[in-house]
């Protein structure tokens, strides 16, 4: 017979730590921040975003026969790390899949200076957009703004896919750009004690 029951063991397992963001996590986000506000996402790799010049300066001389002219326009760079917290400030469909419009920037809250990741078929949210602006498009490439690293819009598991993704092929495998978020999970276990009476004495 049981004469007693006590709790027993308390093991905290694992820290914090970066999984890919999917449809269940956002689901378990969403029961307790149902406007996903409070929420922070990262990337799973460094990306540079340029934007076109928005402005230009052009100098303009006359000497003689000949006009001198000169125009210098820099690009801007978005450099977006791993460890850059972003906010989502927008959500959207393409294809009847949800999209992500992230803000790595305070001064960011809405979808048009944001970045777009799109629920993949792979499980994942997945880079699709960049934010845009004047004068041309944004181009994104993976940690350096160098030509053999910029991504493009491709299909990455078949044409059949729904949506494109912004991706560059290295060595026959398609590199992507995934959210992630950093979650720490504390597993508790409890023993149950039980403490046997016996039978009793023997006659």
């Amino acid at each position: 017979m049981i004469v007693g029951a006590a709790l027993l063991g308390l093991t905290p397992l694992g820290c914090a730590r970066s999984l890919a963001l999917g449809a269940a996590e956002i689901d378990a986000i969403r029961a307790e921040d149902p406007g996903l506000t409070r929420v922070r996402v990262y990337v799973s790799r460094k990306i540079v975003a340029a934007l076109p010049p928005t402005t230009a300066t052009r100098s303009y001389e006359v000497r003689g026969p000949v006009i001198r002219e000169r125009r210098e326009a820099r690009p801007t760079h978005v450099v977006v790390g791993r460890r850059v917290a972003g906010a989502i400030v927008g959500e959207t469909a393409a294809a009847d899949r949800p999209v992500l419009w992230v803000s790595f920037d305070p001064s960011c809250e809405d979808a048009g200076c944001s970045f777009g990741f799109v629920l993949h078929e792979t499980g994942e949210y997945l880079l699709c957009a960049a934010p845009s602006a004047e004068g041309g498009a944004t181009t994104v490439y993976e940690r350096r703004a160098r030509p053999a690293k910029a991504l493009s819009a491709a299909r990455i598991v078949s044409l059949a896919d729904a949506n494109a993704v912004l991706a560059r092929t290295r060595r026959g495998v398609a590199r992507t750009i995934a959210l992630m978020i950093r979650k720490s999970t504390r597993a508790e276990e409890r023993a149950r004690v039980e403490r046997a009476r016996g039978h009793g004495g023997g006659r």
